[in-house]
């Protein structure tokens, strides 16, 4: 019984994996399009993406949620030349745990989801 509990314990990491076992994969995209740079910072408890500047390319992760429904991604991003910035929840199984794709985008009125290929966008968030 101790070996499965540490096996289950090992599963239920949300670190980047490339395939996952019980939970499925989901695949957050964030891009902009402002036309100028703007710096994003992407984080869970476990993971640290990094901060990366955006301007003609595309920060992309992939993940496997925590089986106990725990996994959450933050990001913050950062538009340089207006001098503005906005906190997010990229991920939460609360919010988001049936959706396997996100994708964030950066307007210029605000912080917008795109969830599972949705062709609606659904802005969450204005600039601070």
């Amino acid at each position: 019984m101790p070996i499965f509990l540490f096996f289950l314990l090992v599963l239920s990491n949300s670190s980047l994996v490339n395939s996952c076992v019980i939970t499925k994969s989901v695949h957050v995209k964030v891009s902009s399009f402002l036309g100028d740079d703007a710096v994003v910072h992407c984080f869970s408890k476990d993971d640290d993406l990094g901060y990366h500047t955006l301007r003609h390319n595309d920060l992309e992760w992939d993940f496997c949620p925590n089986i106990f429904g725990k996994t959450k991604f933050f990001c913050s991003a950062n538009w340089l030349k207006e001098n503005k910035n906005k906190g997010f929840v990229a991920y939460s199984q609360e919010e988001y745990g049936g959706a396997r794709y996100l994708l964030y985008l950066l307007k210029f009125d605000g912080i917008y989801v795109s969830i599972d290929h949705g062709r609606v966008d659904k802005k969450i968030s204005d600039w601070n």
